[in-house]
């Protein structure tokens, strides 16, 4: 019993002198503070979190920013002018704009660009992806772009020359991107995702399914913000 309790004292003291002589790092612990508070927020009781799916996955990658962290750099005048800019240049049926954490979309519904269950663009279609390169070019020439492209939830028909939705869905993006290609958008700044029926709008009340259906059917262009190091 006394060398037990000898051991005791001796682990104790040592621990003591660990903690006694340990130094923290107050701003590092405050960053990843930060970051858990960035993430998932302080929550009250009876609270909950809601998250989506890229949110979650992005969660395991900010303790590596940690050190660069971001923030958008987009005034919100100069948001209010390309908006304003959309609006005169283009028709609310040619083109819709929503804005978004990470930018603005430019979307287009496949009535107005593509042939019904195909990827080939009508000949209106080039004139307006043609507007959309020269804005892309002139008011937003430092932005990088998305396109992304979407279909409803009804199954592909075999005879259309693609196995599914989610193949079309990527046909139709890259359509897109050779145009504005074309027109003068350069690659470097844009890349294509294809995601079929797995991204759709939400559904509006009193929405028939045929026209829910209809705006599922689209390719967005993605204007991400320019990110900026924090100060």
């Amino acid at each position: 019993m006394l060398t037990f309790g000898d051991m005791n004292t001796l682990l104790l003291t040592f621990f003591v002198f660990l903690i006694t002589t340990m130094t923290v790092d107050i701003k590092k612990f405050n960053l990843v503070l930060s970051a858990f508070q960035g993430a998932i927020g302080v929550m009250e009781q009876g609270k909950s979190i809601n998250l989506t799916r890229e949110e979650l996955m992005n969660m395991g990658q900010k303790t590596e920013r940690l050190g660069q962290q971001k923030q958008i750099v987009r005034p919100t005048q100069e948001v209010q002018q390309i908006l304003g800019w959309i609006s005169k240049n283009f028709k609310k049926k040619e083109v819709q704009v929503q804005i978004t954490e990470r930018g603005f979309k430019i979307l287009l519904t496949d009535e107005a660009i593509f042939e019904r269950g195909s990827d080939r663009l009508t000949p209106d279609a080039r004139n307006l992806v043609g507007r959309i390169a020269y804005f892309l070019n002139t008011v937003v020439p430092r932005d990088n772009l998305r396109v992304e492209g979407h279909t409803d939830d009804v199954p592909i028909e075999g005879a259309r020359g693609f196995r599914s939705n989610l193949v079309l869905s990527a046909a139709r993006a890259a359509r897109v991107y050779e145009a504005l290609e074309n027109f003068g958008v350069r690659p470097e700044r844009m890349s294509i995702a294809g995601y079929g029926a797995m991204r759709p709008v939400k559904r509006r009340e009193g929405e028939s399914i045929e026209a829910w259906r209809a705006r599922n059917r689209r390719v967005e262009i993605v204007v991400l913000w320019r990110q900026g190091e924090s100060g």
